[in-house]
C-alpha cells in the first residue's frame, strides 16, 4: 500500500474512533444507575485485588528468629522450691507480625508457668525441661532445663519460752522461729509428753492447761524430727492457782478542769481482778509542758478497782482563766505489761464563762401573794405567823462551767432605789436560790426581788413581785401536836446506830392539828407555829441535835452507847402537856444476808450450780434498820466479815479465800455436792443467826460442745472498695478484706471458747483468739478453728484470697488501633467497636478504675467456629494476631473468673490499611476513568485526526482549539443526558472534570504539534547552515 493510502486510512480510522468514543459516552449517560455503578466496580475489584496485594507483601512480616530472655537468672539454672522466675520475648524482626510462642513444660510438679505474667513459679525438687516454639514456625524452637532444690531446716526455737506456771484452764500460744526463714518445708509438729496435765492444738501451738503437774512440749520440725525445741510446762493444781495481771484500763472521764471544778477523780479497772495489783507500778505521765495539772493520789479501790486523783495547779490559776478547752493527755502503763505503753485518755481544761440571762430556763414571774396571820386566842395574847418567800432560777447549762457573779436586790414597788432587806427577813441566798424569812412584823404591803445573773450586765434581771397581806384568827386552837416518826412513852422506845453521821437527819418532822371554823381557807395557821425540841439526860453528850439552815432541829446523831429521852413543847398552846420520846442507840446490825454474784440467798436457792471456768464470787451484807411509825425506814449499810469452811473432795472447784471466790474447774462425775458453811462477825461479834442460810450445796456443770453444730460464722467489716466484696460464703475473698470469724456453737455448751489458725500467716493474718482477719496477699489458705473444750473438734475451710480489681477501660493510647468507638449500653460501655491491621501485631492494655492489685487478664473467643475461620489470635499475655480479613469477638476478663472479675467485649474489625475504601476507590476509578480518562483518550484521537487532516501547522492549532468547542459541548450534553436517565445525575462538577480530561488530551496534542514544529525550524536552520558551509 502506497504512502498516501496509509496516512489517509490512518486519518479515517482516527476520524471513526473519535466518533466511536463519542457516541460511547453519550450512550454510557444514558445507562440506568445499576448497571452504570456494575460496570465501574467490575474495573475497581481488579484494582484492589493488586493493591491488596501488595499493601499485603509490604504489611505482613514473617517472623525469621525469635529469643527468651530470663531476668536476674541464675547462670547454673539452679533453683530454690518457691523462688520465682520472669521471661520476655525479643523478636527478629522487632515488628514481626507473628509473636505468638507456644510453652511446653515437661514436669508442672517441678514448676509452673504463669503466661500472663511470663512468671516460672518453682514449686517442689526435681527437673525440667521448658520449650518454646514459634507458632509461626515450628522450626524456631528453644529449650531451657531447670533444676529445682529443697532448703533443709537447719534449727527450730520456741521464741517465747515461759517463765511462769499455768493455771488449770489457762492457755499460752507458743511463738516459733524456723532457721532457715526460706526453708522450703516450715510445717512443724507439736507434742505433749503428758497430755492430762496439758494438751497442744496441732494447728496453732496453743498449750492448754488441764490438771495439775508438768509436761514437756516438743516442737518438731516435720522436714526433720532430730531438729526440735523442747519446752517443760508446769500447771498449777486447784490449791495452787495463780492470777497475773492481763490488762489495766483508766475509764474516759467528760468531766472537764474549771477554776471552780479543781480536783478530778479518775476510775480504773485492771484484769484479772483476783491478782495482786501494785499501784506503784502503775506509771502516769501527764503530757503537760506548762503544769497544769497535778496527779494528787493513786489507790486501790477494790478488787480490780483503783482511781487517781488529779488537780487544777493552783500557781497556775490566772493562766488556766485564759484556756478554752485545752486538752491534755495522761498516758498509763503498768510495768507488767508491754501492751499498755502506748494507752492514754484526755483531760481537759476550759476556763469559767461568764452567765448571761440566756442561761436561765422559763421562770414564774407571776406575783407571790404572802400572808402573816394574828392569832387572838390564848389569854388574848398576839402571836403572827408570816410565809416565807422563796425564789428559784432554773438554770439550763453545767454550773461548773460558769462564773456566777450574781446579785440580788430589793425594791419597793413603783420605786428605783432598794431597801435593805435584813431590816425585815433573815436571808438564805446562793446564785440559783433565796429565801426570805420575815423577822418584822412592819412588812411592805408590796416590793421587788431583782436578780442579776451578772452584776458585769446590770441592764439583764429578771424581777419577782411580792405582796403580804394580813389576816386576823380569833377562833382558832390546837388540839394536838408531835413527831410523825416517833410515838411517846417508854414503851415506844425506838432504836438507832451509834458513831452515825447525817443518816438521822430530817427525821424531825412534826404535826400540829387544829381546831379552826373562819379561816378554813387561810394557809399559815396555828399549824406553822413552832414547837421547842430539848434533849433530856445528855449530860455525857450521848446524842446531838442536827440542824438545818434556819436552826431548826432535823435529826440527831448518836455519839456514844446510851439512851436519851427527847421532850416536844408548843410555844402557844400552854394547855397543853409536853409528849416525851426515848430513844437508844446500839452498836450491831439487825439484819444480814448470805450473796452469791449480788443475788441474796436463801433457803429456796441455797442449792447452786456452777460451769466450767464460771466465777462465783461469794459477799454478805449486813444493817441497822430503824423503823418508824409512818412506815419509812433508814438502813445504814455495815461492813461484815466473812469466813467460810469447806471440803472439796471433789477437786473440782478453784477456791480464792482472799476473795470468796470459786471457779469451775471439772465435770462433776457423781450427784455430790460440795458444801460450803459460812460465818459472818461484826466487830469481831458473830451476827451469823441473821442469815436465813449460812450454807451452800455446789455442783459444776458441764455441757459439751456438740460437734454437729460447730461451724464458723463470718461477717464483713470492710473491703478495698464497693467492687470488691467477699462471696456469701467467703470461699472468695479479694485482698485488703477485713472480717470476723466467729464460732456456731450449742447455746447450752459449757466452754464456747475456741482457736483460730491460718496455715498461711502472710496470706490471712488472724487473731488467735478473737477471729479477726485481714486477707493480705492473693493465694489458697487454710483456716481451722478448733475447739478449747475437746481439741477432736475442729473445723476448716480453704479461703482464696484473690487480687482486687475492678471495672476498667481499654487503654488506647497503649493500644493503639486503627480506630476504636466505645459503644454505649444504658449509660455504661456496652462494647468496643475497633479496627485493626491486617497482618499487624498488637498489645492489649485495659486501665482499671481504681488502683488494684490484680494482674490476672483472660481472654475468650466468643466465635466458636472453627479456630482457622478466627479473624484474630489472642494469647495468654494480651497478644494480638490479626489472622485473617474479617470479625470476631472477644470477651476481656480481668479478675478471678469464679468470682469479683469484671468483663468487656471487643467487636474487632481485621481491615487492609490501604488508602482508601472500596466506594472511595470505586469513585476514583469512575472519574477518572469515566470521566476525565475517557475524554481526554477521545480528545487524544481527535487531535490525532486533526494532525493527520490538515498540512500547514497553523491549521492544526486552530483546528486543535475548534475541538475543544466540540468536546466541551460533549461533556455538556452528556451530563444533559444523565439528568433524564433514572438512577443517575448530573453534576457541575463532573462537567469540568469532563472538560479538564479534554482540556489535557487537547494540550498534550498541541504540545506534540509545538514540539515539531521547532524541531522543523530546527532542522531546516541547520540543513540551510549546513548547506551555506558547502557553497562556500
Amino acid at each position: 500500500m502506497s504512502k498516501f493510502s496509509i496516512k489517509k486510512f490512518s486519518k479515517w480510522f482516527f476520524l471513526g474512533l473519535f466518533i466511536a468514543c463519542s457516541l460511547t459516552i453519550l450512550i454510557e449517560s444514558g445507562i440506568d444507575g445499576t448497571n452504570s455503578a456494575n460496570q465501574s466496580n467490575a474495573i475497581t475489584d481488579q484494582v484492589q485485588d493488586a493493591i491488596d496485594k501488595n499493601h499485603d507483601k509490604n504489611t505482613i512480616k514473617e517472623i525469621e528468629d525469635f529469643s527468651v530472655k530470663f531476668t536476674n537468672a541464675n547462670d547454673d539454672n539452679i533453683y530454690y522450691v518457691n523462688d520465682t522466675l520472669t521471661y520476655d520475648f525479643s523478636f527478629t524482626p522487632i515488628d514481626t507480625s507473628f509473636k505468638d510462642v507456644e510453652i511446653e513444660n515437661s514436669n508442672s510438679t517441678v514448676l509452673s508457668i504463669k503466661e500472663e505474667s511470663k512468671t516460672i513459679v518453682f514449686n517442689n525438687p526435681g527437673v525440667s525441661k521448658i520449650t518454646f516454639t514459634s507458632s509461626r514456625k515450628n522450626s524456631l524452637s528453644k529449650e531451657f532445663i531447670f533444676s529445682v532444690k529443697k532448703i533443709d531446716v537447719q534449727e527450730i526455737k520456741i521464741a517465747n519460752k515461759i517463765d511462769y506456771n499455768l493455771n488449770i484452764g489457762e492457755t499460752y500460744k507458743l511463738e516459733t522461729t524456723i532457721f532457715p526463714t526460706n526453708a522450703t518445708n516450715t510445717n512443724i509438729n507439736y507434742y505433749s509428753s503428758n497430755t492430762k496435765v496439758a494438751s497442744i492444738d496441732s494447728n496453732t501451738g496453743t498449750i492448754i492447761a488441764h490438771n495439775g503437774g508438768e509436761t514437756t512440749i516438743s516442737v518438731v520440725s516435720s522436714d526433720n524430727e532430730k531438729i526440735k525445741d523442747t519446752l517443760l510446762i508446769k500447771v498449777n493444781s486447784a490449791q495452787e492457782t495463780n492470777y497475773y495481771i492481763k490488762d489495766v484500763n483508766i475509764k474516759q472521764t467528760n468531766q472537764i478542769f474549771t477554776t471552780k471544778y479543781k480536783l478530778i477523780t479518775l476510775n480504773g479497772t485492771y484484769n484479772d481482778i483476783y491478782a495482786d495489783f501494785d499501784i506503784n507500778k502503775l506509771k502516769l505521765t501527764l503530757d503537760d509542758q506548762n503544769n497544769y495539772l497535778n496527779i494528787l493520789e493513786k489507790k486501790l479501790t477494790s478488787k480490780g478497782n483503783f482511781s487517781i486523783k488529779i488537780s487544777l495547779n493552783e500557781n497556775k490559776i490566772e493562766d488556766i482563766n485564759q484556756l478554752d478547752n485545752y486538752k491534755i493527755k495522761l498516758f498509763y502503763s503498768y510495768d507488767d505489761l508491754v501492751d499498755t505503753q502506748n494507752k492514754s485518755i484526755e483531760l481537759t481544761i476550759s476556763k469559767l464563762l461568764d452567765v448571761t440571762i440566756n442561761e436561765i430556763d422559763n421562770v414564774n414571774t407571776s406575783e407571790k401573794n404572802l400572808k402573816y396571820i394574828h392569832y387572838q386566842v390564848y389569854e388574848n395574847e398576839t402571836t403572827i405567823i408570816k410565809d416565807n418567800l422563796k425564789i428559784s432560777i432554773p438554770f439550763t447549762i453545767d454550773k461548773n462551767l460558769y462564773n456566777f457573779n450574781y446579785a440580788w436586790e430589793f425594791y419597793l414597788l413603783d420605786e428605783t432605789t432598794s431597801y435593805p432587806l435584813d431590816t425585815y427577813f433573815k436571808i438564805i441566798k446562793s446564785y440559783e436560790s433565796i429565801n426570805l424569812t420575815p423577822i418584822s412584823n412592819d412588812l411592805p404591803p408590796k416590793g421587788i426581788v431583782r436578780y442579776i445573773p451578772n452584776v458585769n450586765y446590770n441592764n439583764e434581771y429578771i424581777d419577782f413581785i411580792f405582796s403580804y397581806s394580813s389576816e386576823i384568827d380569833n377562833s382558832s386552837k390546837i388540839t394536838d401536836f408531835g413527831f410523825n416518826k416517833f410515838n411517846p412513852g417508854e414503851n415506844n422506845k425506838t432504836l438507832f446506830l451509834v458513831n452515825s453521821n447525817d443518816e438521822y437527819n430530817k427525821i424531825f418532822s412534826t404535826f400540829i392539828t387544829t381546831s379552826t371554823n373562819t379561816l378554813s381557807s387561810i394557809k399559815n395557821t396555828l399549824v406553822n407555829s413552832k414547837l421547842n425540841i430539848e434533849i433530856i439526860g445528855n449530860e455525857s453528850n450521848i446524842a446531838e441535835f442536827i440542824k438545818d439552815e434556819l436552826g431548826n432541829y432535823t435529826g440527831i446523831k448518836f455519839n456514844k452507847l446510851g439512851s436519851i429521852k427527847i421532850k416536844l413543847s408548843s410555844e402557844i398552846a400552854n394547855d397543853l402537856e409536853a409528849k416525851t420520846y426515848y430513844f437508844e442507840s446500839v452498836a450491831t446490825p439487825n439484819q444480814a444476808s448470805l450473796i452469791v454474784d449480788d443475788i441474796a440467798i436463801n433457803k429456796s436457792n441455797n442449792n447452786l450450780t456452777i460451769n466450767k471456768d464460771q466465777i462465783m464470787i461469794f459477799d454478805a451484807k449486813c444493817s441497822f434498820v430503824t423503823k418508824f411509825i409512818d412506815n419509812t425506814s433508814i438502813s445504814i449499810d455495815l461492813t461484815p466479815t466473812l469466813e467460810w469452811k469447806y471440803n472439796n473432795k471433789e477437786n473440782n472447784l478453784i477456791f480464792i479465800d482472799e476473795t470468796h471466790s470459786i471457779q469451775g474447774l471439772s465435770q462433776t462425775n457423781t450427784n455430790i455436792s460440795t458444801r460450803i458453811d459460812f460465818t459472818l462477825k461484826y466487830n469481831q461479834i458473830d451476827i451469823t443467826n441473821l442469815l436465813e442460810v449460812s450454807n451452800v450445796n455446789i455442783k459444776v456443770n458441764y455441757v459439751l460442745v456438740n460437734k454437729n453444730i460447730f461451724d464458723f460464722s463470718f461477717t464483713l467489716i470492710s473491703t478495698s472498695n464497693e467492687y470488691n466484696k467477699p462471696s456469701d460464703d467467703f470461699l472468695y475473698v479479694p485482698v485488703d478484706t477485713i472480717f470476723d470469724i466467729k464460732p456456731i456453737i450449742n447455746d447450752d455448751a459449757t466452754n464456747k471458747k475456741v482457736l483460730f489458725s491460718s496455715d498461711d500467716l502472710d496470706l490471712l493474718s488472724i487473731d488467735s483468739e478473737t477471729g479477726l482477719s485481714k486477707a493480705n496477699k492473693a493465694g489458697t489458705i487454710k483456716i481451722t478453728m478448733t475447739s478449747l473444750d475437746d481439741l477432736s473438734i475442729s473445723k476448716t475451710k480453704t479461703i482464696n484470697i484473690i487480687d482486687t480489681t475492678s471495672p476498667f477501660i481499654i487503654d488506647e493510647t497503649k493500644f493503639k488501633p486503627l480506630s476504636i468507638k466505645e459503644i454505649k449500653k444504658d449509660d455504661t460501655i456496652g462494647y468496643y467497636d475497633i479496627d485493626l491491621d491486617f497482618g499487624v501485631s498488637y498489645q492489649l492494655y485495659i486501665k482499671p478504675l481504681f488502683e488494684c492489685t490484680s494482674k490476672q487478664l483472660s481472654y475468650v473467643n466468643l466465635d466458636e467456629e472453627d479456630y482457622c475461620k478466627h479473624s484474630v489470635y489472642i494469647n495468654a499475655s494480651g497478644n494480638i494476631t490479626t489472622k485473617n480479613i474479617g470479625t470476631d469477638y472477644i470477651k476481656v476478663i480481668y479478675g478471678n473468673p469464679k468470682h469479683n472479675a469484671y468483663t468487656q467485649i471487643l467487636h474487632i474489625n481485621v481491615i487492609r490499611n490501604t488508602r482508601f475504601t472500596f466506594n472511595q476507590l470505586s469513585l476514583i476509578i469512575r472519574k477518572s476513568l469515566g470521566h476525565f480518562g475517557l475524554f481526554a483518550f477521545t480528545s487524544l484521537l481527535g487531535s490525532i485526526y486533526i494532525f493527520l487532516a490538515f498540512k500547514k501547522d497553523l491549521n492544526k492549532i486552530y483546528a486543535t482549539l475548534i475541538s475543544m468547542v466540540i468536546g466541551f459541548s460533549l461533556a455538556g450534553f452528556s451530563e444533559l443526558i444523565q439528568k433524564f436517565t433514572p438512577g443517575r445525575f448530573c453534576s457541575f462538577r463532573d462537567v469540568l472534570i469532563d472538560s479538564f480530561g479534554l482540556a489535557c488530551g487537547v494540550t498534550f496534542t498541541l504540545l506534540i504539534i509545538v514540539s515539531i514544529i521547532i524541531y522543523k525550524n530546527f532542522k531546516s536552520k541547520k540543513i540551510a547552515k549546513d548547506k551555506n558551509k558547502i557553497e562556500n
